[in-house]
């Protein structure tokens, strides 16, 4: 049964459950990478909670996703009220992000104690250090997917040692932003290496990671491969 509330005049907030998606027919590799598919499931939605019809007949009306631990979480908002609100859009996105990350954490918990003496939540944080460390040199590079079935794949197979991934977000398509830690066990011609297999499924990008980071939607935070292995394996 999804939950709906109305934030304001002009913007509504509708939880929708896992098993609703899942009778719906609907998974988290659709909401992140069908976009057709997807489209259609918003505007079902948005039949079935604008009882109204205070919504469906703007042509203004934006739809906004997101994780939630019940399901997802659907912003949908007519004039543009949401976009014309980065400091909400900002607090959600963060939210997401801290929920994915907890998640990840409570994941490699459960799945490496047997497997291992340090566990991956602690790898996540020493991600999180190295990053932070101004004498640590970093090398960062930008790449583009042509569908998210291509950065899924990628993960799958993608070697995670030294390195932090980003996914982005940005005018309908997905970037990854990697920062390699450049030191003894990690040497240039490594990074060359491991760079020649993410081609295989994604392409080299000029954007800039700053604008990235100012003005895209960060999808999943520092270890964006081993979120998605979780999530989609």
């Amino acid at each position: 049964m999804m939950e709906v509330n109305r934030l304001d005049d002009d913007t509504l907030q509708v939880i929708i459950s896992q098993d609703d998606l899942e009778a719906r027919g609907i998974t988290m590799l659709d909401l992140m990478g069908d976009q057709h598919q997807i489209q259609e499931f918003f505007y079902q939605v948005l039949e079935e909670v604008d009882t109204e019809n205070q919504f469906k007949d703007n042509d203004s009306v934006t739809f906004q996703v997101l994780q939630s631990p019940s399901g997802i979480e659907l912003i949908i908002s007519k004039n543009n009220s949401f976009l014309d609100n980065p400091e909400l859009l900002q607090q959600h996105q963060e939210q997401l992000s801290k929920f994915l990350k907890k998640e990840l954490q409570a994941h490699d918990r459960k799945t490496t104690i047997s497997d291992h003496d340090d566990s991956s939540a602690e790898q996540t944080d020493e991600i999180e250090s190295a990053l932070n460390d101004p004498d640590l040199q970093k090398y960062t590079k930008v790449v583009s997917f042509a569908d998210f079935e291509d950065f899924i794949e990628l993960s799958r197979l993608a070697d995670t040692s030294n390195l932090a991934s980003d996914l982005y977000k940005y005018q309908d398509h997905y970037y990854l932003i990697l920062t390699f830690f450049e030191n003894g066990d990690l040497t240039s011609e490594a990074i060359r290496d491991r760079l020649g297999i993410v081609y295989e499924y994604a392409n080299e990008s000029t954007m800039d990671p700053m604008l990235l980071r100012e003005h895209g939607q960060h999808v999943m935070t520092q270890a964006a491969f081993e979120l998605a292995r979780h999530y989609f394996a």
